[in-house]
Order: C-alpha cells, then sequence, then structure tokens
C-alpha cells in the first residue's frame, strides 16, 4: 500500500510519523499470522509488515506509537537490530 497515495488511517500515520522522524515513508503490507506488530523487512525501501488485524479498529494514538518504534528501525544505524531475532 503506497502512503502517499492511500486514503487508510493507517497510511495516513505512517506518513506523519515519517515526517516526524525524517525517515523514508514506508510501504506497508498486511500478511496473515504476522505477530500483533509491525515488523521491518530488508529492503531498499523501508517496508513494514503486520497482521491484517492492526489495519483495523486502531486508535490513532496506539498506530503512532506502534509505527513510530518500527520506523525508527528503518534507520540505517537500527536495522540491524531490527532483522536479527532476539
Amino acid at each position: 500500500m503506497d502512503t502517499q497515495q492511500t486514503v487508510s488511517k493507517v497510511g495516513k500515520v505512517a506518513h506523519y510519523v515519517a515526517e516526524l522522524l525524517n525517515v523514508r515513508e514506508p510501504q506497508l503490507y498486511k500478511t496473515p499470522g504476522q505477530p500483533q506488530r509491525f515488523r521491518v523487512v530488508n529492503t531498499a525501501i523501508p517496508t513494514l509488515v503486520g497482521a491484517p488485524s492492526l489495519f483495523q479498529d486502531r486508535r490513532e494514538d496506539e498506530l503512532r506509537a506502534m509505527l513510530a518504534r518500527a520506523l525508527t528501525y528503518t534507520r540505517p544505524e537500527f536495522m540491524l537490530a531490527a532483522i536479527l531475532p532476539p
């Protein structure tokens, strides 16, 4: 989902958070079977994947917090920490 063209709440919040953190806007994907958080994928363009439930009926402040955490890990200095298993 392209965050600049979408009118969804998640896309709008992702655009807002990316501007605040001064990072590139992410591509957002729904993937069944994902945990209840956004996960960073190691690609040239920042990409976040999450469970379909993350894209439905979430409060805006909750989305801002989840997306801010995930987008912080798209910065080059944090990318390795984001893609390695805990």
